[in-house]
């Protein structure tokens, strides 16, 4: 996953910016790679104590989805927060959804990162809406493995967004 999103960043970088290199915000290659680190860690710890491993998985919680916001990763805190709350409630399609949505209301809120910005606008975004949408589409998931893609996906991330640019500059230069 290190590879690929090395290989997609310079591409995601001159979409976003128009330059190879930019530490601004680093594509989701790098913010699916520190869940997966995030998700193996959360099951080393499920063998401690009931409430040392509740204290743990919180302290790494924070620790991930700080980490996550501060290195400028694309989706940031959110991200860790949705790979939380679909690992710790996947046995409760109402917890698991109740916790994503809590994930989504806190960074439309700006909280993590940003301050406190509770407002309604916040609240009727509509990046929000689509966010509780996608949510109620993906706990329609019967459990069931899709078809065997993972390298197609991997290939197709960086190749769909150079052929976006392209589309924008042909576009643009029609206009």
């Amino acid at each position: 996953m290190l590879v690929f999103a090395i290989i997609a960043e310079p591409i995601y970088d001159f979409v976003q910016t128009g330059q190879l290199f930019d530490l601004r915000q680093q594509n989701v290659m790098y913010e699916l790679l520190l869940s997966l680190v995030f998700l193996i860690i959360l099951e080393k710890i499920q063998s401690l104590s009931k409430w040392k491993r509740h204290i743990a998985e919180i302290a790494l919680i924070v620790l991930t989805a700080l980490a996550a916001e501060y290195t400028k990763l694309d989706g940031g805190a959110y991200g860790i927060l949705l790979v939380a709350a679909f690992y710790l409630f996947h046995d409760s399609e109402a917890k698991m959804f109740f916790a994503a949505v809590c994930a989504v209301l806190l960074s439309s809120c700006h909280i993590i990162g940003g301050g406190f910005e509770f407002t309604t606008a916040n609240f009727f975004n509509p990046d929000v809406a689509a966010a509780i949408i996608s949510l109620l589409l993906i706990n329609l998931y019967n459990g069931k493995r899709g078809l065997k893609l993972k390298y197609f996906f991997y290939i197709f991330y960086p190749a769909h967004l150079a052929l976006l640019y392209g589309v924008s500059l042909i576009v643009l230069n029609c206009l």
